[in-house]
């Protein structure tokens, strides 16, 4: 899944029994925006795994609100597997640690956010399978 797509993979994971894993690019908080005034709480009946690749510099915040989204389900739910990873620009490699950029200009706009945000990050495929491998059952 990717952006909107991507939060309802994660969504439907967590809340859908038999899912062995999911792994998304560029998910925001499917229970929360970020100016949310009726914002709705995680309660998950499943724990499903899930990994979320990011850009270091998204579209509206998309980076942040994320990376606030997998660590209060982390907090609430131990025991789940939530990977935070972080893309730089460049799309080649993940950031170590992963850390989100905040350039309100370039990273909130369609600018240099937009830009990250509309295209997949081809060469970290194998992240996502090898995640997926992971918790696939032969």
């Amino acid at each position: 899944g990717w952006s909107n797509g991507a939060a309802m993979a994660v969504q439907y994971g967590l809340n859908t029994p038999n899912i062995a894993a999911a792994a998304v690019y560029s998910a925001p908080d499917p229970y929360r925006d970020i100016h949310d005034s009726c914002a709705q709480e995680p309660n998950p009946p499943y724990l499903t795994p899930f990994k979320i690749l990011y850009n270091q510099c998204d579209i509206a915040g998309i980076c942040t609100t994320g990376k606030a989204f997998i660590n209060d389900l982390v907090t609430r739910y131990p025991k789940l597997t939530a990977k935070f990873t972080v893309t730089n620009a460049l799309q080649l490699s993940t950031v170590s640690p992963p850390m989100c950029t905040d350039f309100p200009f370039l990273c909130s706009t369609i600018l240099l956010g937009g830009l990250n945000h509309a295209r997949w990050p081809v060469f970290l495929n194998q992240e996502f399978f090898d995640f997926l491998k992971d918790y696939t059952s032969e």
